[in-house]
């Protein structure tokens, strides 16, 4: 894993970034209860569970797309999730593509929760549409020529992930052993 960063997320400099910089907000576009067809397709809705995912469709429309992040307009206002998988989204979420990080999921992760930290800005009465969106600001880690440091957001999604598989091989593990020993 490598690449010499200095994981201390407060050691770094983080300035604040528009999200219009980072790639196009765009909505979504809704499939009312009577049109859905139940399939596979994930349906993203502004909920705060299940990575925003209210249904499964076999209806496209023309949000189907990948390695996007979906955030919240409506309901769990400003909750966003990063979706590496085929999906439709609602009319109550916007999504952006990270034009320089597309189809990096470490990234994808980072600024998801970036975008989600902004969440508490937010309200039923105060929505996160797409003008607001384009205006809304979220703090990144920056390079030496202030620009978003990607390959930073990439280690450090990199390195949480291994720790927390090796977090999650060490409970495998004791819950075998005691499984185990239940059997003797």
């Amino acid at each position: 894993m490598g690449g010499g960063y200095n994981l201390d997320l407060e050691s770094r400099e983080w300035k604040p970034c528009r999200l219009s910089k980072l790639g196009k907000v765009e909505s979504g576009r809704d499939i009312y209860a009577m049109e859905r067809v139940e399939g596979d397709i994930p349906y993203i809705t502004s909920g705060s569970q299940n990575n925003g995912i209210g249904y499964f469709v076999s209806n496209k429309n023309d949000t189907f797309d990948k390695d996007y992040i979906a955030f919240n307009r409506n309901g769990a206002v400003g909750l966003a999730f990063y979706h590496p998988y085929w999906s439709v989204m609602g009319n109550d979420c916007r999504k952006i593509h990270i034009s320089k990080a597309d189809e990096n999921m470490y990234v994808g992760l980072f600024i998801a929760t970036a975008i989600s930290m902004q969440s508490k800005s937010f309200s039923y009465s105060r929505k996160l549409g797409t003008a607001r969106a384009n205006k809304l600001q979220i703090m990144l880690p920056v390079d030496d020529n202030n620009e978003p440091d990607y390959e930073f957001m990439e280690e450090c999604g990199r390195k949480i992930m291994a720790k927390k598989y090796i977090q999650y091989l060490k409970y495998l593990e004791s819950t075998c052993e005691s499984s185990d020993l239940l059997l003797k």
